[in-house]
Parts: structure tokens; sequence; C-alpha cells
């Protein structure tokens, strides 16, 4: 099923094809100043050692609350240790993978990688994604939001951190999803801040992964609607419609990325 989406690529062989791009592409990609997860994933004494450590050793966080789990693979992806919703929703946009690959690049530890590959693979044998008809505030895990933090800010980086880490069937696994979301935030779109992070991610697979057959697609799509929403939710004087310096924020960050 791989080869439907890729663009002249064959599937044999396709993890050594994918390593080679991310090989020659990586010092571009990591031209690009690095920039820690959004949201609340570590304590604020925590430093970044002991926050990725606290992950290896299977506690995970989200707005500020942590949950333990004794083996990373048995997250529970659509649940909450306090039952708040927020909390599976930002647990969805990954930030434990971006920051496990930024210190790996510190480190090169290989337990950081080894604990990002269980996080993902948990993920993706749990949280399949909805119908193309779905909304897109819809769902736990695959609302439109997630979907475009964790394309436009967590997958890039950890797969151009992990590459050499991850095995052969999980590199075609992340393509294939790769693909999977480009089709839902092409298809499921909402508006607002949420359409600006959602472009944002749509354009970071359309740009990042030439492979896939509908890239071309997905980044015209992409920078149109950007374009549209950039002239809809600002007004002349800079500031986005919103008239909240944290929607401004995130809609103007979404944007420049």
């Amino acid at each position: 099923m791989l080869e439907e989406y890729m663009l002249n690529v064959p599937r044999e062989g396709f993890a050594g094809y994918l390593r080679g791009y991310l090989e020659s592409t990586s010092g571009l990609f990591f031209s690009i100043p690095y920039e820690k997860p959004e949201n609340n994933y570590k304590y604020p004494t925590e430093t970044d050692k002991e926050a990725a450590d606290r992950i290896v050793s299977g506690t995970v966080m989200a707005v500020m609350e942590p949950w333990t789990f004794p083996d990373l693979s048995k997250i529970e992806w659509q649940g909450s240790p306090n039952g708040y919703r927020e909390w599976p929703w930002q647990l969805s946009r990954h930030p434990e993978l971006k920051h496990l690959a930024h210190e790996y690049n510190l480190t090169r530890k290989k337990e950081y990688a080894r604990a990002a590959e269980v996080i993902l693979t948990s993920f993706l044998d749990n949280c399949p994604p909805p119908p193309l008809s779905a909304p897109g505030d819809s769902t736990i895990n695959w609302r439109t939001i997630e979907l475009g933090i964790r394309m436009g800010a967590s997958w890039p980086y950890m797969l151009y951190s992990f590459y050499d880490e991850f095995p052969d069937e999980l590199l075609e696994r992340i393509a294939e999803s790769l693909y999977i979301h480009g089709e839902q935030l092409a298809a499921r779109s909402t508006e607002g801040n949420w359409k600006v992070m959602e472009m944002n991610g749509l354009l970071h697979i359309a740009v990042l992964n030439p492979y896939l057959s509908k890239a071309g697609e997905w980044k015209a799509f992409a920078l149109s609607e950007l374009g549209r929403e950039a002239r809809r939710q600002f007004y002349p004087d800079g500031f986005h419609y919103e008239l909240t310096t944290n929607y401004h924020e995130a809609s103007l960050n979404n944007y420049q990325r």
C-alpha cells in the first residue's frame, strides 16, 4: 500500500531511499533555529535532561499534569489522569518526541531514540485516523489543530533526528502516516487560528516530503489558504482579529513558520 502514496519511489528499499533523502537535506533542515515544543510538557524547575530522563522512565506530561506508565507502549492516549479533556489533546501534539530528539542530538544517548520509537509506535498502533468527512474538531487524537502542530513542529524534528535510529518498518509507517496527515489536513481544515496551524502543518508535509504523491497539490493549497487567512485574520495594523495576545502570537508564529 505504501507505493500508492509515493511519487516515483519504489516500495522495495524505501527505508534506504528515505534515509538518503533525509541525510542529504539534514544540513538545510537543521539550519533552522531550534524552537522548544509548545505547551506545558515539563515542570518549571525541570532541566531539559531531567525531562528527557523522566520521559524515558515512563512519565509523560500535558498541561502540567504528569501520568506515569510502567511501559511507554501502554500510554493511554484517549484518557486523562484527572479527567481534563485538554490533557490527551495536548499529549497528541507530541512534544515528548521533539524533546527527546533534541536531547538525543546533544548527547547521542540511544535510550532517547528507543523511547521515541516506543511512544510513536504506541500512537500509530492505538490512534487510528477518523474518516475524511469527520469535523476538524472531532476525535481526541486527530483534531486538526493537533495534526497541524505535530506536522509543523514535532514530527519533522523527530524524523530528521532519528532516521538512522528507527527501524525500516517504522520509517515506512511514518511515511504512510505523513501522507494520511496530509489528506486529513487538506480535507478537514477549519477556520480561525486553527486554520493557520493546520496549513503550517500541511505545508511542512509538502515541502519536507516531496516524494509524497500529493506534495505539489498540498503545497499549492496550503500557500493559497495561508495567504487568504493572513489577509482575513490580520487587521491593517498587524494585530490578529481575535484580539487576544495569545492567539495573535499563535497565528503569527505559525504563519511565519
